[in-house]
């Protein structure tokens, strides 16, 4: 009675690991190895539109506020430099315009390209496998273990389908960062602690696919081992790519990477809108 009891359990135990492996795996493959592929969301451009036009609105506001100040600090008899001004406006134009083209069309393909070479790594396993999509059936070994393994490859399932879930959140975190990019920029006149700390978040966002598929890879490496230990092992690392862009976040803030960045990208706009107020004047 207790034997056929356990055998019913590890059955159920079985059929449930397998399908929640199964659909697991079918989105981590689907939505992780692709990379990020921003036109699947659906109005995004109708939405960027919105957005644009509202950093427009914020833009002006801001000018006219600056512009308001200066001309209370005429008033008082301070000095004021106009220069600044301009220079600030047009700079905080070119990284409103700017923003959404550099992350749809320079980091994300790079991030992409970095996820495609990562999804050719050499993966060895002792069961059936194509295209890192691990084949699973309750023939396999696996399925005729002990309890304890059932358990723990159930746990690894659910946490397989949080993985491809995770990846499907970092999609609306892109969407979001690209909706209020423009508009931070726009109000970035002259402070622009704000928009350093943007750029942080969107590295972060946009590299966290690199952290997952290289986490995938090494999950599906260690679970086809089809041992507890490998089990356990690609547990770990699965769990760790789900808290991927908490990570990625973390070094950043700690190391001042994406400080760095962006003070070059900075210089870049401003040595641009310093060359074209030059010109400007020479005419």
């Amino acid at each position: 009675m207790n034997e056929w009891v356990h055998e019913t359990i590890n059955e159920w135990l079985s059929d449930i690991a397998t399908d929640l492996a199964r659909a697991g795996i079918d989105l981590a493959v689907k939505y992780i190895k692709g990379g990020l592929d921003i036109d699947k969301v659906p109005v995004l451009n109708y939405l960027m539109l919105g957005a644009m036009a509202l950093a427009a609105a914020v833009f002006i506001l801001t000018l006219y506020s600056n512009v308001l100040q200066a001309w209370k600090a005429i008033v008082t008899e301070e000095d004021v430099n106009w220069l600044r001004i301009v220079a600030d406006a047009v700079i905080a134009a070119a990284m409103a315009g700017a923003t959404v083209p550099i992350i749809r069309y320079a980091m994300v393909p790079v991030s992409n390209e970095i996820v495609e070479w990562l999804g050719k790594a050499p993966v060895t396993f002792n069961v059936s496998i194509d295209a890192l999509l691990l084949q699973l059936s309750p023939h396999n070994e696996i399925f005729r273990a002990g309890f304890h393994i059932l358990f723990g490859f159930l746990v690894w399932a659910i946490f397989m389908i949080a993985l491809a879930i995770s990846q499907m959140i970092t999609y609306a975190e892109l969407v979001i960062a690209l909706i209020i990019g423009p508009i931070i920029a726009a109000r970035s006149h002259g402070d622009r602690e704000m928009y350093i700390a943007y750029w942080k978040e969107v590295f972060a966002i946009v590299f966290t696919p690199v952290i997952r598929m290289m986490m995938l890879v090494i999950v599906l490496s260690m679970v086809g081992k089809g041992t507890f230990e490998g089990l356990l092992w690609s547990l770990g690392f699965l769990i760790v790519a789900v808290m991927g862009p908490h990570i990625l976040k973390g070094y950043l803030h700690r190391t001042g990477t994406s400080s760095a960045i962006v003070g070059g990208g900075k210089w870049v706009i401003f040595r641009l809108g310093h060359t074209v107020l030059r010109g400007g004047g020479k005419k």
